[in-house]
């Protein structure tokens, strides 16, 4: 999730990066749910100030033995509690209106990512070694797969998103995890770092991964966490710190 703040300060720098994905950014309603989010506060502020000024008055005017003096200062707080609690609820509404504005914000790309409308876009970075000639014409991983009965394109169904969109099995399963342990090793061989496995994170409903969870947030939970059977449960599988504020 993208941090508020840099929106608040950066806002046509982030409308320019996210242009670059293909993403049109509504800074004019950005800027006017910012706008009434300022005035709320500096008239809550007024109203508070009004408040601590009355309190002070009615404590004279009790002090002074001036009852009906007191109580017309007591209503005007009375007018100004409701005014208060009136801007709290507009505040709340606005707050919550902006939360959901960041949140359908997709992430930032990184400066040196290559704009493109699709992969014949990409850059290339390095090269190693030269492709592998055959004297036959050479099957896609997906056709060997199935025909190893190693790849289960019938559970995708079953599971969401839809990126979901095969499960490995038997030896292709296993040497999915031998080429998973193979590249652990050699990132951390001849290094100080530790390799460490985590399980997956289950969370009490959607709510709760709001912002940990990466991004879109458009379609919360279906669309961007694995369900289980378990009601209102939801399985994340990656997780970072919240940066909204």
């Amino acid at each position: 999730m993208i941090d508020i703040h840099l929106l608040r300060t950066s806002l046509e720098a982030v409308a320019a990066r996210l242009a670059t994905r293909g993403f049109a950014l509504d800074t004019a309603g950005f800027l006017a749910l910012e706008a009434r989010r300022k005035e709320i506060q500096v008239a809550t502020e007024r109203l508070q100030a009004e408040r601590n000024a009355l309190a002070k008055q009615i404590g004279r005017a009790k002090a002074a033995g001036d009852e009906a003096g007191a109580r017309a200062l007591m209503a005007q707080g009375a007018e100004i509690a409701e005014r208060l609690k009136a801007m709290e609820a507009e505040n709340a509404d606005v707050q919550a209106r902006l939360h959901a504005f960041v949140a359908e914000l997709p992430n930032l790309p990184h400066e040196s990512v290559p704009v493109g409308a699709s992969a014949e876009d990409n850059r290339e970075e390095r090269r190693w070694g030269a492709p592998r000639a055959f004297d036959f014409e050479p099957k896609d991983h997906v056709d060997l797969g199935a025909a190893l009965a190693g790849i289960d394109f019938d559970t995708r169904g079953e599971a969401q998103p839809a990126r979901a969109s095969w499960c490995c099995e038997g030896a292709v399963a296993r040497l999915h995890r031998a080429l998973v342990a193979v590249h652990a090793r050699s990132c951390t061989r001849g290094s100080t770092a530790t390799p460490r496995s985590t399980r997956p994170t289950l969370v009490h409903a959607a709510r709760c991964a709001d912002g940990p969870v990466l991004e879109p947030r458009r379609s919360l939970p279906q669309g961007d966490l694995f369900k289980i059977e378990r009601p209102t449960s939801v399985l994340c599988t990656s997780f970072r710190p919240p940066s909204i504020r």
